[in-house]
């Protein structure tokens, strides 16, 4: 990850958003991590990013799928590179999460251990994935 790299962290789960902000910034101190936790104009607040950012989208937000959101954001957006996260995750939700755009989805870990090698995944520039 370069140095200041900005991270969107979407998840309507806040308590889970805030510990993805602990362990990003454990890890990349100079990281600007920015928690989008509410769906209400939720589009338009993606806009707003800074320019490159990794966003990490929860695959269901506000009980909805998500996979419309990363189309819209990707269209408006073509600079920024969006993961897809999820509680559960099937082939189905993979394909249709790379098909959005997304260039990964990865189920939630329940573990620390495999939070950390899941964030060290995503935050890899995109030549050395």
């Amino acid at each position: 990850m370069t140095p200041g790299q900005s991270v969107v962290i979407v998840d309507d789960e806040v308590t889970l958003a805030v510990v993805m902000r602990m362990l990003i910034l454990r890890e990349w101190p100079d990281a600007q991590v920015i928690l989008l936790t509410e769906t209400h104009d939720l589009d338009s607040r993606l806009l707003e990013m800074p320019a490159g950012s990794i966003v990490l989208m929860d695959r269901r937000l506000g009980g909805v799928d998500s996979y419309d959101v990363i189309i819209s954001l990707l269209r408006s957006r073509p600079d920024v590179r969006v993961a897809m996260l999820s509680a559960s995750l099937g082939p189905e939700e993979i394909a249709s999460a790379r098909a959005a755009g997304a260039f990964a989805a990865y189920e939630k870990p329940g573990a620390l251990g495999a939070w950390h090698q899941l964030l060290a995944e995503v935050m890899a520039p995109p030549a050395s994935r």
